[in-house]
């Protein structure tokens, strides 16, 4: 069975992603960036340019038995906006949240891989409904459902620097749902600095 995988790539406003469809899970990447003063939700302007999977050859689809099934880049000038390193999609993968590594939520709705729309951004907040403060604590490196509800339900991110998975009530708090810790194991806290949690599921 395939099942669709997500890669996101960003710098400096612009963010790329493309679908390819092979037997695997969610991945994704973003190079660190900085923070920005953005600390309330707003929705923003995204321009979308179609991309292809090779630069140098492009009609090239496929790589072993993978099937690249599109690409867009999206730039906004928006501050805040760049650095997406983890997403998680709806039912149908229309609807689709992500989180940067510059501590903030990104909505929107992805029109088949030729632009997004309705997007949305705010800053993560910890448990006291707060922005988070410092690299170190808003460094989010991914995103993933945390129950059968999908996106509609509660929400893991894992964050590295300060390492450490919060737990989301998304569904029914949105981009205003605070931060809940989860408890982990001892050996979590020998991970090398920037080289911790970069997925989870």
């Amino acid at each position: 069975m395939t099942v669709p995988q997500t890669r996101l790539k960003s710098r400096h406003g612009m963010v790329v992603l493309g679908v390819i469809f092979f037997t695997g899970t969610l991945a994704a990447y973003s190079p660190p960036l900085y923070s920005s003063s953005v600390s309330k939700s707003q929705a923003i302007k995204v321009k979308s340019v179609a991309v292809n999977f090779n630069l140098l050859n492009k009609v090239q689809t496929t790589f072993g038995k993978l099937l690249w099934r599109g690409g867009i880049e999206l730039i906004s000038a928006s501050d805040g906006f760049g650095g997406l390193s983890g997403i998680a999609t709806g039912l149908g993968g229309k609807k689709f949240v992500a989180v940067s590594d510059k501590g903030r939520w990104v909505t929107g709705e992805n029109e088949r891989l030729t632009g997004v729309s309705n997007v949305k951004i705010s800053p993560l907040l910890d448990g006291k409904g707060h922005p988070f403060k410092g690299k170190s604590r808003f460094d989010a490196e991914s995103v993933a459902p945390y129950d059968a509800k999908g996106v509609k339900g509660k929400l893991l991110v894992a964050f590295e620097r300060k390492q450490r998975i919060g737990k989301y009530s998304f569904g029914k708090k949105g981009m205003m749902a605070r931060e809940k810790t989860i408890a982990l194991p001892a050996e979590a806290k020998n991970a090398r600095r920037n080289k911790e949690f970069e997925s989870v599921g």
